[in-house]
């Protein structure tokens, strides 16, 4: 004999924290649409200053029942550049690393070759300056003859300003 137990208020429907701004998440959401995009960071902050206290992760839910491009899958294509053509290069430092029993601070370069993803990382113990910076990309880069066109170049406020140009 199966018994079938009714769950407290289970024919209620739940209250929700977007259901007292639905009214003015509507007329939001007609007026971004106006505009061409639903923009939930902003309508998230407008809310907030008007009491809301959910999530902004219940908002998008509720926004997206409107969104026209739902169901449409975003197509990424990569962005593929000719061998030798691009590599990216970050310049950076790890403070107070034990070395030999001592702490220390140490520098690093390391270099990724766009087309093939090849890496390549030195390390000093000294900041990077120029002539390091102009010998890594040749040692990085011996096919090319150590250049590389367009080189994108993270972190250089780290380089530029421990150089004492003259």
């Amino acid at each position: 004999m199966k018994i079938l137990l009714k769950k407290k208020n289970q024919n209620k429907k739940r209250s929700k924290k977007v259901d007292k701004f639905k009214d003015y998440i509507n007329k939001r959401i007609k007026e971004y649409e106006a505009e061409g995009k639903i923009n939930c960071e902003s309508l998230f902050h407008e809310l907030k200053e008007l009491g809301y206290e959910g999530s902004a992760r219940t908002l998008r839910r509720y926004v997206s029942r409107f969104r026209k491009d739902k169901g449409k899958r975003r197509i990424y294509k990569p962005f593929e550049t000719p061998p030798g053509h691009q590599a990216m290069v970050d310049i950076g430092e790890k403070r107070r690393v034990e070395i030999g029993g001592r702490l220390t601070n140490i520098y690093f370069m390391a270099m990724v070759l766009s087309y093939s993803r090849k890496k390549y990382v030195e390390w000093f113990k000294d900041p990077i300056d120029t002539a390091q910076f102009i010998h890594l990309h040749q040692r990085a880069c011996p096919t090319g003859g150590g250049h590389l066109r367009p080189l994108v170049v993270f972190a250089i406020r780290l380089f530029m300003t421990r150089q004492s140009w003259q």
